[in-house]
């Protein structure tokens, strides 16, 4: 039996319609605003992972032998929390901005996230701009 190829060469083309419409992630019945800051972070991480996969759509970061994978995650949680919790990005937006940052294969950082946040605020996100250009 033959392998279908996916026509989709950039993860971003296959990325989870959660992330690109709504404010925040859905988490069914669950108060998040009753949660602590450290599980709202992991709820997060959690969700993400989950729709997003970016051991499979992001290899190149995200290996199991990447021995900078456990900072890579400690960032992400870290950034949630002051972009997110202590900030006033809508988790929407701090999953875009990840995803962009890490498509590109730029480290993530709190330099990093800010830059690409202007440019998801200008609607100018790698993503962004594909779908605009797919729309035209």
């Amino acid at each position: 039996m033959a392998r279908k190829k996916s026509s989709a060469k950039k993860p971003a083309a296959r990325r989870n319609p959660l992330f690109i419409q709504g404010d925040s992630l859905q988490f069914g019945d669950v108060e998040v605003m009753a949660l602590s800051d450290e599980q709202k972070q992991d709820l997060f991480m959690s969700k993400w992972l989950e729709n997003v996969s970016p051991f499979t759509t992001l290899p190149r970061i995200f290996r199991h032998d990447n021995p900078s994978l456990p900072q890579t995650m400690h960032t992400i949680k870290v950034l949630y929390r002051t972009l997110v919790i202590e900030g006033d990005w809508p988790e929407r937006k701090y999953a875009q901005v990840i995803n962009a940052v890490f498509e590109e294969g730029i480290t993530l950082s709190q330099f990093s996230a800010e830059k690409y946040g202007k440019l998801h605020d200008k609607n100018e996100l790698p993503a962004q701009v594909r779908a605009r250009r797919k729309k035209s």
